[in-house]
Formats: structure tokens, C-alpha cells, sequence
């Protein structure tokens, strides 16, 4: 899953994975929106987001910004953070979690696929 703000490199990131993997990519822009940027009625995308992800791997990129989301946003430093950096400890060791914080971060990760 590629999360961030617009215009982040999400996209750009989650194709140059996916020309490495061979993984398939599954844009949120196209699960949940509609041409002019209208949003997606919601049995619509949840149908759309279901069957993108029914298979065993995939890329996820794009950002959520509803009212939800924002409030994650602005609660995570000091309310979610430690309960997801203790998710993430628990995962298993098969799972591969990764932290890009820079342009070199994403650099060394690519060049390692």
C-alpha cells in the first residue's frame, strides 16, 4: 500500500513496482472516482475495491481523504502510531513493511527489488 498527498509520486512509485514484481496495481483514484472527479457511489466502490484486491498480492496507491481519514491523520502522532508500529511488529516475518521517508529511501528500495 502507497499512501500520500497528491502529486507525492504514489502512482510513479507503485508502477516502477509493479514493472520490478510484476505485481498488478490498483489505483484508488479509479476505484473511487468518477470522470470529473465525481465521486464513485459507495456500493460501487466498495464492489470495485473487493474484487481489485481479491487476489493473493497487489500494489494499493492513492490516499483517502474523507473525514475519517483526516481525523487518522491528525490523531496519529500521539494516539495510533504506537498501536500500528505494534500491528506492524506482530505481522508475519513474511510480510515486508517498508518506511520511504526520502527520495533516497525510495531509491535503495527499488534498487533492491
Amino acid at each position: 500500500m502507497i499512501l500520500g498527498p497528491g502529486g507525492a509520486g504514489k502512482s510513479e512509485l507503485a508502477v516502477a513496482i509493479s514493472r520490478r514484481t510484476g505485481l498488478p496495481v490498483v489505483h484508488l483514484d479509479h476505484v473511487f472516482w468518477r470522470p470529473g472527479w465525481k465521486p464513485a457511489p459507495p456500493e460501487e466502490s466498495a464492489r470495485d475495491m473487493v474484487a481489485a484486491v481479491a487476489g493473493e498480492r497487489w500494489i494499493l496507491d492513492g490516499n483517502f481523504l474523507d473525514l475519517a481519514f483526516l481525523r487518522w491523520i491528525w490523531r496519529y502522532p500521539r494516539h495510533d502510531r504506537p498501536s500500528v508500529l505494534q500491528l506492524l511488529a506482530g505481522l508475519d516475518a513474511q510480510v515486508d513493511v517498508g518506511r520511504l521517508r526520502t527520495c533516497a529511501d525510495v531509491r535503495r528500495f527499488m534498487e533492491a527489488l
